[in-house]
């Protein structure tokens, strides 16, 4: 258990889809549940929605979806919900690493990631070649067991968008995984002295992971949700916020001019509108692309 809540990786999502989504929709599980013995019930209900999601995964239209916007935007708000209601995979880069280099006490020794994390630490990008091979690798994973992904924010750099002769970049990578035609770009437009404000009243609970963000909420303890704790992340921290919007502004956002030139279409959003406003904006444009 990491501090901001449990990192789900692919696995996880599998489990989530299969359990989550598909028993909600199967009104016969009460009725078997009520006439058969538990044992061969249990037997029977995991056999059934592993079958179910192996045929939701080989019929269902794969997608990728990436949501660009500076820190503070709503993107990574955008991704969970697009992944509740899309049945995506949120692969969160940002508390996957945020887990590696911080939460992982097998690695206080490997030198690489105490490099990374003072980067981290700092509000720097994490360095693009590592950051790359790491992503590609969970991005193969999770299109193997036939997910739908959604990306808050990456890929953050050039080289990580495009790689270079020798390196394949995340994008080529998701168009031989997933089609060309089935990638979809999202950039959430939010003014930057907006985002500054934002990341310095956000918090986090250090049980579910939830948001909590506004004037009053700084005034909260506890989540809402499920009562656990609210805390800053170590990103949000005020000395770092600026160095992270810079890197945006001069690293991440160039990238939206990249993609265009290779063909593929920014849907730019306002991302001031309240979540539930922006959220189906997003859903509009992925049902008529």
């Amino acid at each position: 258990m990491t501090p901001f809540g449990k990192f789900r990786i692919f696995e996880d999502a599998v489990l989530y889809i299969t359990i989550t989504k598909l028993k909600s929709q199967l009104d016969i599980i009460p009725i078997l549940k009520n006439r058969l013995p538990s044992g061969f019930f249990a037997f029977w209900q995991i056999s059934v929605l592993n079958g179910l999601f192996l045929w939701y995964a080989f019929f269902m239209k794969k997608i990728a979806v990436i949501i660009y916007g500076p820190p503070g935007s709503g993107k990574g708000t955008q991704a969970n919900l697009l992944a509740w209601k899309k049945h995506l995979y949120h692969f969160d880069t940002g508390a996957f690493f945020e887990h590696l280099v911080h939460h992982n006490s097998s690695n206080k020794k490997n030198k690489t990631i105490q490099k990374e994390k003072e980067l981290f630490d700092k509000g720097k990008l994490l360095t693009p070649s590592w950051v790359l091979k790491i992503v590609k690798d969970k991005v193969k994973k999770t299109a193997k067991v036939g997910l739908s992904i959604v990306f808050s924010g990456s890929p953050r750099t050039l080289f990580e968008t495009y790689g270079n002769e020798k390196t394949k970049g995340l994008v080529p990578e998701l168009e031989s995984l997933y089609g060309k035609k089935n990638i979809h770009i999202f950039s959430l437009a939010v003014d930057p002295k907006d985002s500054l404000e934002r990341n310095k009243v956000r918090l986090i609970c250090s049980f579910c992971g939830l948001q909590a963000m506004g004037q009053k909420c700084g005034k909260l303890s506890e989540c809402v949700f499920c009562g656990g704790k609210l805390a800053k992340r170590a990103l949000d921290d005020p000395k770092n916020i600026e160095t992270r919007i810079s890197e945006y502004l001069n690293r991440t956002k160039p990238i939206e001019e990249a993609l265009e030139k290779h063909g593929h279409k920014i849907n730019k959003i306002d991302g001031t509108s309240l979540p539930y406003e922006v959220s189906e904006r997003i859903l509009k444009v992925i049902g008529s692309e």
